[in-house]
């Protein structure tokens, strides 16, 4: 049995309740033989899926899941910090070439070259400059909405257009 095996059992189950309930309207609600069979195999399925659900290698199949998703994360980091150590010692090392050849009066100097950058001047804006001061043009205003004050809004009953309280999803809990 693996945990693929318990979804399916799920979806049995739900086929089954479907088609007696299919079969109960073509009978105009009307529990015939041919329904109290689907339901009782939807039964006998669902005390399968219980009875499977509560043995113990399922949490221990998540758990050991969440174990090596978390493994993994944790090499991904530890792999990230890596790389971002590497791309500061390139940076600090390209810094001191290019601080040589400048020192020394280089351009170029084998396959090395120091050229400016492309594209346009970068701006360098002031800690103190009073932008709200500034033309309109040169300053860009974001509005978004305030989800804590719409929400509040539609709990006291009113209309936001084009906004509701949606359901908060479920989630499994995998204990000890």
């Amino acid at each position: 049995m693996s945990v693929y095996h318990l979804s399916e059992q799920a979806r049995t189950i739900i086929a089954r309740l479907a088609a007696a309930d299919e079969i109960a309207t073509a009978a105009g609600g009307e529990v015939t033989p041919d329904v109290a069979e689907v339901m009782l195999l939807a039964e006998d399925a669902h005390a399968l899926l219980v009875r499977d659900l509560e043995k113990p290698w399922v949490a221990e199949v998540l758990r050991e899941l969440a174990a090596t998703a978390d493994a993994a994360r944790d090499a991904a980091r530890r792999q990230q910090e890596h790389a971002r150590r590497c791309e500061a010692r390139i940076g600090r090392a390209r810094d001191q070439v290019r601080e040589a050849m400048t020192v020394a009066g280089l351009a170029r100097a084998g396959a090395l070259s120091i050229r400016k950058s492309g594209g346009a001047a970068p701006v360098h804006i002031d800690d103190d400059a009073a932008i709200d001061m500034w033309p309109v043009g040169c300053v860009r205003v974001k509005v978004e909405p305030d989800l804590r004050a719409v929400r509040e809004a539609l709990a006291r009953g009113e209309l936001v257009q084009g906004a509701r309280i949606g359901e908060r999803s479920l989630y499994l809990v995998v204990g000890p």
